[in-house]
């Protein structure tokens, strides 16, 4: 046991890269040392019941016992798995493989660390297509550098969505359902592959370990297999956020194919899309990691990318008098500055001028189709528009939609 307790040490003392992440393997390994009976490591599923009860036994400490590093409470799982995972990625026993099977279903994995490199799944928020990012969720990619900013600080603030726990724990089943649809082998990975151009690394759901023949498309060993478990399925299964995510993931392999496998859970139907490697797109990719980390080494931002970005980042000058631009430029705003206010405020008026008269003819068009309606609740009419003025509390007031059916 003590050998044990030896060996997961020294491993351990080369992955812990925090405080936080430190004081959880050191409350493991004492905790291991502690045990007098442990049961004998050639039992393997007997070891992987002793490794989950002192993992339970980490992870249930009381609120008082833990160190300031590791609060919030809910933050502690998250930190005992970073701390564990070089453990299991660079041992190849089979007993510490059997434990990698578990902490990757208690613990889903992400193999890259924030603060200190970019994740294959980032680029798409920091790259720029056609000179503009994409800004995709409502992201910018100073909302990116300010996550990596604030883990370094030793504070967690990317907690998983439960979309994004759906995707994480359904995964597995969703990698043999793909396998038996389709015949393949493929299976996930339990290494992060780094980049050796720039500094990141890859998480991936999964590679292809055979030839895999989809049409007119060889997809070769190696190849990397993205897996999207949404709730609807997507307008194009090969958007761009998803392309540029897989060329992230096949410049860090080194591969010249990538799948997109997406499962909707609406129709539990697979859509499919071969995505092939693309050298300009990784180029670009690269570069946006370069400046990524220029700006994390340097301290400094992007410039705004949204509305709010700009209020927030863009301080005013206190200026008290309004500057006159009626007749002509000043040394502030020049001549092509002058023209981009004028077209944009004047774009932004009859905007707003037309959301308005918009607002006005819904609720004129509304009032007519409840009225005509009457007491009936569910319409069609030609062209697949559905009316519906709906019941659903007799103290509450019917509710009102018009929907055009999908083609």
């Amino acid at each position: 046991m003590n050998e044990m307790c030896t060996e997961f040490a020294n491993f351990g003392s080369n992955i812990c890269k925090q405080p936080a992440e430190t004081w959880v393997f050191n409350v493991f390994i004492e905790k291991m040392a502690g045990v007098t009976d442990p049961p004998h490591n050639a039992q393997a599923i007997d070891f992987i019941d002793f490794v989950k009860i002192v993992c339970n036994q980490t992870l249930s400490m009381k609120t008082h016992e833990c160190p300031r590093i590791c609060k919030p409470r809910g933050k502690l799982r998250d930190v005992f798995q970073i701390a564990f995972r070089g453990l299991c990625f660079h041992h190849s026993s089979f007993n510490t493989l059997r434990f990698l099977l578990f902490a990757r279903r208690a613990f889903p994995m992400k193999l890259s660390r924030t603060g200190y490199e970019t994740g294959a799944s980032e680029p798409p928020f920091i790259t720029q297509v056609d000179g503009t990012f994409l800004n995709l969720y409502g992201k910018t990619p100073n909302d990116v550098l300010q996550r990596h900013r604030n883990a370094l600080a030793g504070v967690e603030d990317d907690e998983a969505t439960p979309k994004m726990k759906r995707g994480n724990y359904m995964q597995d089943g969703a990698l043999q359902w793909w396998n038996d649809e389709f015949g393949t082998k493929v299976v996930e990975p339990k290494v992060g592959y780094r980049n050796e151009y720039c500094n990141m690394v890859a998480s991936l759901d999964g590679v292809f370990t055979e030839d895999w023949q989809h049409g007119n498309y060889l997809i070769p060993a190696a190849s990397v297999w993205e897996c999207k478990i949404p709730g609807w399925p997507a307008q194009r299964t090969d958007s761009l956020e998803r392309v540029l995510q897989v060329q992230a993931q096949m410049d860090c392999t080194n591969t010249e194919w990538g799948v997109i496998a997406e499962l909707a859970m609406s129709d539990c139907i697979w859509r499919v899309a071969i995505v092939q490697r693309h050298e300009p797109t990784i180029k670009a990719i690269r570069r946006s990691v370069d400046v990524f980390w220029q700006h994390m080494k340097d301290g400094t931002d992007y410039g705004p990318q949204t509305s709010s970005e700009a209020s927030r980042m863009l301080l005013g000058d206190r200026f008290p008098e309004r500057m006159d631009l009626t007749q002509s430029p000043t040394t502030e705003i020049m001549s092509e500055a002058r023209q981009h206010l004028i077209d944009a405020s004047e774009t932004y008026l009859t905007a707003r001028r037309t959301k308005a008269s918009c607002e006005r003819m819904m609720e004129e068009t509304a009032f007519v189709m409840k009225t005509m309606m009457n007491n009936v609740e569910r319409v069609r009419l030609p062209g697949n528009i559905s009316l519906n003025h709906t019941t659903t509390d007799d103290q509450k007031p019917r509710r009102f939609s018009v929907n055009e059916a999908k083609q």
